[in-house]
Order: structure tokens, then sequence, then C-alpha cells
């Protein structure tokens, strides 16, 4: 598998991309719910 190949340097970096993404996104439903 791509994780157990990948250093943990980058698993570490895409992880953490991974989360930023997903805490946009709960910030952005958040906006979008003060509209309603």
């Amino acid at each position: 598998a791509f994780l157990t190949k990948a250093p943990a340097a980058v698993v570490d970096r895409e992880r953490d991309k991974l989360a930023i993404r997903k805490d946009k996104l709960e910030r952005l439903k958040q906006q979008l719910g003060r509209f309603d």
C-alpha cells in the first residue's frame, strides 16, 4: 500500500493537508448555515 511505502514525512504532510481541507469545509458549512 501507499502508506507503507511512503516516508513518514510525506504521509504526515498529506494527512495535514487533508485535515486543513476538512477544517475549511467545516467553516464554510458554518458560514452558509448563518445565511439560512
